[in-house]
């Protein structure tokens, strides 16, 4: 791979140049890569699967590379000339990570507060939690809200005083901007 910062010849250049080579730019450098010969390959059924979503990524990243309301989402976060639609399709293909949870204040009396530590590899946009009775049924429902003041943590608020039992349930969400979502059952 040869690369070249601001040559005017190949500036606004990009694709193939033979069967062999194609140019591209990124970031301000003008790229030279060699075609890669797969054509001898077979697929396993995993790495078709990996291509499958890897396609599913690219046609999110299209979408909002095109939405100038969805492409703006992505901009605060370029760095180290990553497109928009670089941020985009790894947004798709990285679900959120539930790190660690707190329930030290959950009691089941309203106001208590559960704690969630959850991260993305572009931003957590959403969290919901659910707390479930031993029987199935819905005690309480409701969004999370970022923490005000570290900004890193979710917090659920109880909104109603409920009997804590030890098989009541805590299910709760995260979600990123390209829609994934990671779900974890809490236990006290």
């Amino acid at each position: 791979m040869a690369s070249t910062k601001h040559n005017i010849l190949l500036r606004h250049f990009t694709g193939g140049i033979s069967d062999t080579h194609y140019l591209m730019n990124r970031g301000g450098k003008e790229i030279w890569i060699r075609k890669p010969n797969r054509s001898l390959q077979v697929k396993t059924q995993k790495q078709k699967l990996s291509q499958s979503n890897f396609k599913r990524s690219q046609q999110y990243a299209s979408e909002v590379n095109k939405d100038p309301v969805r492409k703006s989402f992505y901009t605060p976060f370029r760095k180290d000339g990553k497109t928009e639609y670089n941020l985009a399709l790894s947004d798709f293909s990285i679900a959120p990570v539930i790190h660690s949870y707190d329930l030290h204040a959950y009691r089941g009396m309203e106001g208590d507060i559960i704690e969630v530590d959850a991260s993305d590899n572009i931003k957590v946009i959403a969290a919901w939690c659910v707390i479930y009775a031993f029987d199935g049924s819905i005690i309480e429902e409701g969004a999370a809200q970022l923490n005000p003041v570290t900004g890193l943590n979710w917090e659920y608020t109880v909104k109603c005083t409920h009997q804590l039992q030890p098989d009541n349930i805590i299910l709760f969400s995260v979600f990123d901007f390209a829609g994934n979502e990671t779900k974890k059952v809490l236990r006290q």
